[in-house]
């Protein structure tokens, strides 16, 4: 079902990256990259427009730049925006203002740490469907 996606995980967080990148390379996605951090993920877009992702999971609580942060980023930028690379947001924050914000950026969903593979599955499927058509 996701052979044909790209997706990239970025946390600040090792763990989380590598546990996040082999639940998705279990789902058989094409390719799946991580980026430490807002500031490594903001280089790959800089980089990288042949390679972009079609999908992103990220953490909101990160430094020097959060999650929503770095979505708000994206969305400033017009080449990024005009791809609309869905977002799901992987976070242990579900205070309502939180989520909102989240919500009022654009994301395509929410997962709640610690993420459960079929939360994930279903997170991925909502978030691609309009690219899977």
């Amino acid at each position: 079902m996701f052979k044909k996606f790209r997706a990239l995980v970025i946390d600040d967080d090792s763990t989380t990256r590598l546990m996040l990148r082999q639940m998705l390379e279990t789902l058989e996605f094409a390719s799946v990259d991580t980026a430490a951090g807002a500031e490594g993920a903001k280089q790959a877009f800089q980089t990288t427009p042949d390679g972009w992702p079609d999908v992103l999971l990220c953490d909101i609580n990160m430094k020097p730049t959060s999650g929503l942060e770095f979505v708000a980023w994206m969305n400033s930028q017009p080449k990024i925006a005009a791809r609309a690379v869905p977002v799901v947001m992987v976070t242990a924050h579900s205070d309502a203002p939180i989520v909102r914000r989240a919500m009022e950026l654009g994301v395509a969903g929410y997962l709640i740490k610690p993420v459960q593979p079929l939360a994930l599955r279903t997170r991925m499927e909502r978030a691609l469907l309009p690219r899977m058509r």
